[in-house]
């Protein structure tokens, strides 16, 4: 899903987004297409707030032996309508946050990723100076802020969908 955020809170909304989605066991990908509806071994979310370019929210998904793609897909789509429709919990939004803040502020025990995330924030414009601003701007984000950037981005018009099938390996 191509999600060219053009507000300043959209991308972190977009990145908690993909943080409720697919940040660990407990979240709703895992929680309702792998363990739930065992439609799928194992599916995720993605979105790269500090791409130069527009950056692409994905979703990917393995089918379970014996289901479909189309039935892998549709359980996509639920979860997606699902997050338009009923704004999140703070409780799960708090989760996700403490995640992605607890990373940040562990990648800045490392001097190379100190370099690389200031690197980043001026390559795609942002400036070094925003990225000393991240974990407030995470923290800012509402229930309902996620449940906007669902209804704009997560539509049907902007997706590109690709099916990858294995290969037969006698030819």
């Amino acid at each position: 899903l191509n999600s060219h955020a053009n507000t300043n809170w959209e991308p972190y909304a977009l990145e908690l987004l993909a943080g409720i989605l697919d940040g660990g066991d407990s979240t709703r990908l895992k929680r309702n297409l792998v363990k739930g509806k065992e439609v799928a071994t194992s599916a995720g979310a993605g979105y790269s707030a500090g791409s130069r370019m527009e950056s692409l929210f994905e979703l990917d998904a393995i089918p379970a032996t014996g289901k479909s793609i189309d039935v892998v897909y549709a359980a996509l789509m639920e979860e997606l309508v699902d997050l338009k429709e009923q704004a999140v919990s703070s409780l799960e939004l708090d989760r996700v946050k403490n995640q992605i803040i607890a990373s940040s502020v562990y990648e800045k025990d490392s001097i190379f990723y100190q370099a690389v995330k200031l690197g980043q924030a001026e390559a795609t414009g942002l400036g070094w100076r925003e990225e000393e601003n991240y974990v407030k701007r995470i923290k800012q984000i509402t229930p309902l802020q996620i449940q906007q950037v669902a209804q704009k981005y997560l539509v049907p018009h902007g997706m590109t969908i690709a099916v990858l099938e294995p290969q037969d390996e006698s030819k």
